[in-house]
């Protein structure tokens, strides 16, 4: 009996010193970790643009798509987007992330003419070819605000 229970103290013991060092090392002792999204002013406007690190593309879960050509009913050229891609503010004005460079994101205004079978058609908003984000901008929102998780 006393054998069995210095046996099980020793594996508490182990697997509480294994959950301690799965921990990491105590602050100021290594390298800090690159931050996962850095949200820099773009110049000469009021935009900023968020850069992910590779890996916090695949935690956001990060997707895009191509917004495409569509002619609108004045002879004007719209661009289509997945309405996924839509997200809208408090006060009702309605946005989209474009992905004009590799894990960039921008945040833009649009303006929806309509909304046809889960597809958005803008009247204003990026042009046609624009790389959009039609899943994770509710994330890319919270880390360009700066709202924690």
């Amino acid at each position: 009996m006393r054998s069995t229970r210095s046996w099980l103290l020793a594996l508490v013991m182990l697997v509480a010193a294994l959950a301690i060092s799965a921990c990491g090392a105590a602050p100021g002792t290594e390298e800090e970790a690159p931050e996962a999204a850095k949200v820099e002013p773009i110049p000469g406007t009021h935009m900023k643009k968020i850069v992910l690190e590779p890996a916090a593309v695949g935690r956001l879960g990060i997707r895009t798509a191509v917004g495409r050509r569509w002619p609108e009913r004045d002879g004007g050229v719209g661009v289509q987007v997945p309405h996924a891609s839509v997200f809208y503010a408090a006060e009702g004005a309605s946005f989209i992330y474009t992905n004009p460079e590799p894990r960039t994101y921008v945040r833009h205004k649009v303006v929806i003419d309509d909304i046809v079978r889960g597809t958005a058609y803008l009247a204003k908003g990026p042009k046609p070819g624009t790389t959009v984000v039609t899943e994770g901008a509710p994330e890319l929102l919270g880390v360009e605000t700066g709202v924690a998780e």
